[in-house]
């Protein structure tokens, strides 16, 4: 029995000694490893959802997607399911990437190591089990509000996308039966938080278009572009009138009645600071959506400190020389002598190579959003593109609008916000820069996307030819209007502010009646739905603003736009150290 028991502790002993080699495997190793686990990562991610692989992937096959093994489906019906596959799927993930030693990754993986983590450990903490009922599933951005476009903008490839199209909008009514399901279940719980009339006048909006519905015939107009035998094109057509007739327009009569009877029941305007938990969930909701791991209470100190410095900007144009006359002739209604867009794109794509990093030659198209799903208030907007390029960037834009005209100051900043050099001009020098990898490209932060873009607006507003003080007057506004905005959610649905106390907070900042009731009504229902914009262009002009002060007339602008664009759509907590490096860089080269 001794002999055995010592065998048995030097068979231990050598176990553990090549157990320890294992962990000391050689750099190279476990970097190949690591690049390895990426790769099954992004094609978990491509294989675990159609409409993720359909947009991301134009050839799925790339990145080791077997697409038979996809199901042609809008996604798990089960919402409070599909929130603990998230939880284990997170956790797996998390577990696998912290198993790598970081000290013996390449620089570049470390940066992807740190990018993804906190990707994946932001959004763990929003799927965490004691929010499963938090959340408004019919939102104003709710997916209710987005199949429509979806389904309109739906991209073919190749003859067999026409068929998942149509099974995915026979889909719909089971798919959104889950949602509505879920919707009882939060009433049921006291964490229901919607707007009813809104969703049942956009639902029954829907409905009442029938056949005419510009949503089924974009989708139509699609498969004749694909230029198909005519049998085989009629026979598509067929079926997918059938499945938009028998459950696109069912599923939102089902949302409507649906929103009829638990307005019966009482539903109706809550914010999370009403709700169990509700103050812990919007402080998680806040670091995603801006992208940050300041607290919420940190991050609204930040925003009242920018908030009063852009009053000071402004304070400041108004006090300039002839400003002040000039704004009482004119107002802020600036207008540009544009009146198409495709010139406007193709000037601030020339116009931007004094101020952005080079990305080469960018094929794109514009398109005007059909006037039916046309919304008053969206001037634009840019649809992402695959990792593979596969199709030229697409921008859609609106033609229709009554509010805002071609030539306006607005519509030029909305263009710029949504191409060069916003999201166009971004994801394109993502796609080249990060060609080799592809996670880093698919782990996007929203605060990073709409804050970069929202930060450009400011710039670009000097490319439009209009007066320049005017020009920084109207920008200036723009972002007071949006920081005490955010400041009224973080008030709402974290301060756990009441109606009175929003009110009192816009009236001081002298807002009107009509303007409180609609931003009131509007942050309730969609809590931080402006933090990624306004915080994140926050972080953007306080990054700047660093880099400006420490290096003072050495300031590179194009150096430090390629800084914050090289490394995909990180959190600003990442930036900020990317910063502190290249400024010590520039500060020892210039000693």
């Amino acid at each position: 029995m001794r002999t055995l028991k010592r065998t048995t502790a030097l068979l231990l002993s050598l176990l553990l000694v090549f157990t320890a080699a294992g962990c000391a495997a050689e750099p190279e190793q476990v970097q190949a490893q690591f690049d390895a686990f990426l790769a099954e990562e992004l094609a978990e991610i491509l294989e675990s959802d159609y409409l993720s692989m359909h947009i991301l992937a134009f050839d799925p096959q790339t990145y080791g997607v077997d697409r038979e093994k996809v199901p042609v489906s809008l996604g798990e019906r089960d919402v409070l399911q599909s929130k603990k596959d998230a939880r284990e799927g997170l956790e797996k993930s998390i577990k696998k990437l912290k198993s790598f030693p970081r000290s013996k990754l390449t620089s570049e993986q470390q940066d992807t190591y740190d990018i993804y983590l906190f990707y994946l450990e932001m959004q763990q903490k929003l799927v965490q089990k004691k929010f499963d009922y938090l959340g408004s599933t019919f939102s104003e951005v709710g997916e209710y509000t987005q199949l429509p476009t979806m389904f309109a903008d739906y991209r073919f490839y190749s003859e067999r996308d026409i068929a998942d199209l149509i099974t995915l909008v026979w889909d719909t009514r089971d798919y959104m039966g889950g949602q509505i399901a879920f919707a009882k279940q939060q009433q049921e719980k006291g964490t229901l938080c919607m707007d009813c009339d809104a969703v049942i006048e956009y639902c029954e909006g829907i409905v009442q278009e029938g056949e005419q519905s510009a949503v089924l015939s974009s989708m139509q107009k699609s498969i004749e572009a694909m230029g198909l035998d005519e049998q085989k094109e009629q026979e598509y057509l067929s079926q997918l009138k059938e499945a938009f007739l028998s459950s696109f327009l069912p599923a939102y009569q089902d949302i409507a009645d649906a929103a009829k009877e638990l307005k019966a029941q009482g539903a109706g305007f809550k914010s999370l600071a009403e709700m169990p938990n509700g103050k812990q969930y919007y402080e998680v909701l806040l670091q995603y959506n801006v992208g940050t791991e300041s607290s919420a209470k940190e991050f609204m100190a930040q925003l009242e400190e920018a908030m009063e410095a852009k009053m000071g900007e402004l304070y400041a144009v108004l006090s300039k020389e002839g400003v002040a006359e000039r704004y009482l002739e004119t107002g802020l209604e600036l207008s540009t002598s544009y009146t198409d867009f495709a010139k406007m794109l193709g000037d601030l794509e020339q116009k931007i190579g004094a101020h952005f990093p080079s990305v080469g030659k960018v094929d794109y198209t514009i398109e005007a959003i059909a006037p039916a799903l046309a919304v008053e208030t969206i001037g634009a907007y840019f649809n992402v593109p695959s990792l593979d390029g596969g199709e030229p960037e697409l921008i859609k834009v609106n033609t229709t609008s009554t509010s805002s005209s071609i030539s306006s100051l607005e519509t030029f900043m909305t263009v710029a916000h949504e191409g060069f050099p916003g999201h166009l001009y971004q994801y394109a020098y993502m796609r080249k820069n990060l060609a080799d990898q592809p996670l880093r490209q698919v782990a996007t932060l929203n605060g990073y996307t709409e804050g970069y873009a929202k930060y450009i607006e400011s710039l670009a507003a000097h490319y439009a030819g209009v007066d320049e003080d005017l020009a920084d007057l109207y920008c200036a506004n723009a972002l007071c209007a949006g920081y005490m905005t955010v400041l009224a959610d973080i008030g709402i649905h974290y301060e756990g502010w009441s109606r009175e106390q929003v009110h009192e907070f816009m009236e001081d900042y002298g807002l009107d009646e009509q303007y409180f009731e609609e931003a009131y009504h509007q942050l309730v229902n969609n809590p931080g739905i402006f933090l990624p914009y306004f915080g994140g262009q926050m972080e953007f002009a306080r990054l700047r603003a660093k880099a400006e002060q420490a290096l003072g007339e050495d300031f590179d602008e194009i150096a430090f736009h390629d800084l914050i664009l090289r490394y995909g759509a990180p959190s600003f907590d990442f930036l900020d150290q990317k910063l502190e490096l290249y400024l010590q860089q520039e500060q020892r080269a210039a000693a």
